[in-house]
């Protein structure tokens, strides 16, 4: 076989694989890395544009616009941004997986500093972690979604009253809660806060997936304006899809959303794991991926408008 048919089918049978997810948590993962698996059928198309037959370079395009759908697919699941300018009643959130000990008290702190939310959502967060976001946020009145300290449970934060959280287990036997509660900072919304787990396949369940169900049932009862937190999972992911499109949530951030918000070691194969969800009655002033904090997770901040 040549070179130039070898490249276009090891990307054209990853690319099947990668579309797959729908059908094993395993394959699942594959779709996280849609952009990488784009950015190597093009690589491979260029290769063929050289050495290939025009067959094998119709074939190289055409895995090449295979891997480009989802990702055209996903500008129509972000929300519209808002024009004018920044109002008294904006809202600010701030969600991050603070990654345990990892994250530098100095860089978080001078993060809150910067952009004073006034909603927090913040995961694997540390004692010590705490004790610095109680100092950084003096006005803010704090609840937890589970036990404190655990790895899926989130500290919440709203400036100027406490949240009165309504907690969710879709299996409570590993501890995988998720919130619901009504704040009202400046203008009022209904928020969803969760860390998802991670849809690895090593489980016997199908627990992201099943979480995201729950919600989305949840979700005609609650009619939630913001969903934010780790949601371990890509704008491209089946299981992501399928949550928007049963909840119609949009996409904070604007357009494809280039910037990765986990940090992998491996250069190249970060990830947009960390959201922030709006509902049709929240138009998003502003959306931006904080610094690095230490953590393998960057923060995501949003401004957002919520009307009537």
């Amino acid at each position: 076989m040549s070179s130039a048919r070898l490249a276009v089918l090891a990307t054209a049978v990853l690319t099947f694989l990668s579309f797959c997810g729908p059908f094993s948590d395993t394959l699942e993962l594959l779709s996280h890395w849609r952009i990488q698996i784009l950015g190597l059928a093009i690589l491979s198309g260029v290769f063929v544009a050289w050495r290939g037959t025009r067959k094998i370079q119709m074939a190289a395009l055409a895995v090449c616009l295979l891997n480009a759908w989802p990702l055209a697919q996903h500008l129509s699941r972000s929300a519209s941004p808002a024009s004018g300018s920044p109002e008294p009643t904006d809202i600010t959130v701030l969600a991050a997986n603070l990654h345990g000990d990892h994250v530098e008290a100095l860089s978080f702190g001078a993060l809150l500093d910067e952009t004073k939310p006034d909603i927090v959502v913040l995961t694997e967060v540390t004692k010590a972690a705490e004790t610095l976001i109680r100092s950084r946020l003096p006005g803010h009145r704090f609840a937890w979604s589970g036990d404190p300290h655990r790895l899926f449970s989130a500290l919440i934060g709203i400036r100027g009253h406490k949240p009165e959280l309504a907690v969710r287990d879709t299996l409570p036997e590993h501890n995988l809660p998720w919130a619901s509660f009504h704040a009202c900072p400046k203008a009022c919304a209904s928020v969803v806060a969760v860390h998802s787990p991670h849809p690895d396949g090593l489980s016997p369940f199908n627990a992201q997936s099943l979480q995201f169900s729950d919600i989305a049932v949840e979700a005609d009862t609650i009619r939630p304006d913001i969903l934010l937190g780790d949601l371990n999972t890509t704008p491209w992911s089946p299981h992501y899809v399928r949550l928007l499109d049963r909840t119609g949530l949009k996409d904070a951030a604007p357009g494809i959303g280039w910037v990765n918000t986990w940090l992998s070691a491996l250069p190249g194969l970060g990830l947009r794991l960390d959201h922030i969800l709006v509902g049709p009655k929240v138009v998003v002033r502003a959306y931006r991926v904080g610094p690095n904090i230490g953590s393998d997770h960057r923060p995501v901040i949003a401004r957002l408008v919520v009307t009537e």
